[in-house]
């Protein structure tokens, strides 16, 4: 239950999103969390599963939504990112640093798309 509940609250902490400097943002605080509660949920002694069971449906409604949400951002982003990508590639000559800025753009496409399919196996 406290994994599902940090998994919503990192929108109430004003800033996390751009403290990028450090590599630290709250959709990549939440892949960790996805991540952590996924291996949790699938150890053999069961605790993790006994223990959603147990919980409020208020909680658990609560964090479907906030899981949901999440995966509508990161495809957004994602297709965001893929429009400018395809902007960049159609400029018939494209400078070393269009490149770099390319390069850092398809990955952000590929990290958005793995962050939106790791919460769509939350869901399921």
């Amino acid at each position: 239950p406290t994994l599902i509940k940090t998994f919503g609250t990192f929108d109430i902490v004003e800033g996390l999103d751009v403290d990028k400097e450090h590599g630290f943002d709250k959709y990549s605080a939440r892949f960790r969390v996805a991540e952590l509660f996924l291996i949790l949920w699938s150890h053999p002694n069961g605790r993790c599963r006994q223990s959603i069971i147990k919980m409020k449906d208020t909680v658990l409604a609560d964090f479907v939504k906030e899981v949901i949400l999440a995966i509508g951002t990161m495809f957004d982003f994602g297709c965001d990112r893929l429009a400018e990508a395809c902007d960049t590639r159609r400029q018939s000559i494209i400078s070393r640093r269009d490149r770099a800025k390319l390069f850092a753009i398809e990955k952000g496409i590929s990290s958005n798309f793995r962050c939106a399919r790791l919460w769509t196996r939350l869901l399921m």
